[in-house]
């Protein structure tokens, strides 16, 4: 019996960090190739393009993060912990990032979707619907706690997009000023937002 093949595992881990740390536009498969340690035959065996491998990686990226995702917001816990433990795991993971790579990386759906959203609708389609589960969990979070009387909340999903926003919009910043502290902001925003003293 032959060995088990790894390859397809090594090009979409490598595709992802490549996305992630540089530009999904600038990457050719040679690229992706040697960055997996390749060959190009065994990338068309797996992948029809640049694209499928790329949805497959954030595919597979997203379920591995799933998997950080479910217990921070465990509906055994505080609706409002659950948020300010997802601003503290935020925080402290891009910390770690930028201690590893030198540098604040961001969230790589919200890096990938503002790029590819003109001009790559396949991969576009599938960071949307990545960011639509992650956004999920902010609306469970918010609408459990306006049901609980935790917060005088008339319109919680409105609330929880706007959460989001912020979480999203601060992300890119931490990324822009390559400074994981702007996270920090997260949890008095959010307070702010939610109107809890």
């Amino acid at each position: 019996m032959g060995r088990t093949s790894d390859a397809r595992e090594r090009l979409e881990k490598a595709i992802y960090q490549l996305m992630w740390d540089k530009s999904y536009n600038a990457l050719t498969i040679d690229m992706i190739c040697k960055e997996a340690d390749v060959k190009k035959g065994s990338f068309y065996y797996y992948f029809e393009s640049k694209t499928d491998l790329a949805v497959a990686a954030m595919e597979k990226a997203w379920q591995e993060l799933k998997t950080k995702l479910d217990p921070i917001f465990s509906p055994a816990k505080d609706p409002l912990e659950r948020l300010f433990d997802h601003a503290d795991y935020s925080y402290e993971k891009t910390r770690e990032i930028q201690r590893d790579s030198g540098q604040v990386l961001g969230c790589p759906c919200f890096n990938i979707a503002s790029e590819v959203c003109c001009v790559e609708s396949e991969l576009a389609e599938k960071t949307f619907e990545i960011l639509n589960r992650y956004r999920r969990y902010f609306t469970s979070a918010v609408k459990e706690a306006a049901e609980e009387g935790v917060i005088d909340e008339a319109n919680p999903e409105e609330a929880a997009r706007i959460l989001y926003s912020v979480f999203d919009g601060m992300m890119t910043q931490a990324r822009v000023r390559n400074d994981p502290e702007v996270l920090l902001d997260l949890k008095p925003a959010y307070r702010r937002l939610l109107k809890i003293k």
